[in-house]
């Protein structure tokens, strides 16, 4: 995965489809999802238009015809911080991390990766970050374990006093997590693990916040994803 060459794509579909694919270029960006959707053998009936903003793919014919758009992740911060040029899941998910901390700076964060039935930290940030490392969590623990069997961003204002906390990693940090954002890292239905952060510095998390977040966790899903498949 070291080939710097390839880069972070946005693919829409028919429906809700929308899935952040790492290719060499969009086509090879359409071609991956169309493969994953058993649409591989409608290729062959593309037209597509290119635009500055990317290009949008006419497949198959008639009624049975379907619009696909392609987009390359754009704005500040694009790839992430270099997610995508990555050498090891380890590196890409503390890339992940610290972009997401220059979104909103917090006291601390992490990344937990599914990992034989466990999330498992692989990347941390914050006063006991060096201790959380390697530490292994069962899926149903916490906003984390919620997170990632919703597939759904959480964020609450008042951690501590929520019934899903996992109040034994603060006792055993001696940390107290007030609020928390946990983003599951996941495309496509398929969930790798989940992002958090912990306590912004000011103020709270922002909606445009929490979607920039969001977008981060989509290109580490992608990365992870072109991993497992490579």
């Amino acid at each position: 995965m070291g080939d710097r060459s390839t880069r972070a794509f946005v693919v829409s579909g028919p429906g809700d489809y929308h899935r952040s694919v790492i290719a060499a270029d969009w086509l090879g960006a359409l071609v991956e999802v169309l493969r994953e959707a058993d649409r591989i053998d409608a290729i062959g009936e593309l037209s597509v238009t290119v635009a500055p903003s990317g290009a949008i793919a006419r497949v198959g014919q008639g009624t049975g015809q379907e619009l696909w758009r392609v987009r390359a992740h754009g704005g500040a911060g694009t790839d992430a911080g270099g997610i995508q040029g990555a050498g090891d899941l380890r590196t890409a998910s503390r890339r992940a991390l610290d972009a997401t901390l220059e979104v909103v700076p917090c006291e601390s964060g992490a990344v937990l990766l599914l990992e034989r039935g466990f999330l498992r930290f692989v990347a941390a940030a914050g006063p006991h970050a060096s201790a959380l490392l390697g530490v292994r969590l069962p899926t149903s623990a916490g906003i984390a374990g919620r997170s990632v069997q919703t597939q759904r961003t959480i964020v609450l204002g008042n951690a501590h006093g929520h019934p899903s906390h996992y109040a034994a990693l603060d006792d055993i940090t001696g940390y107290e997590t007030r609020q928390i954002v946990a983003v599951p890292i996941s495309e496509g239905g398929a969930v790798y693990g989940v992002l958090e952060l912990m306590n912004p510095t000011s103020g709270t998390f922002g909606r445009a916040q929490v979607a920039r977040i969001e977008e981060i966790c989509r290109i580490l899903a992608g990365f992870l994803a072109h991993r497992r498949h490579a």
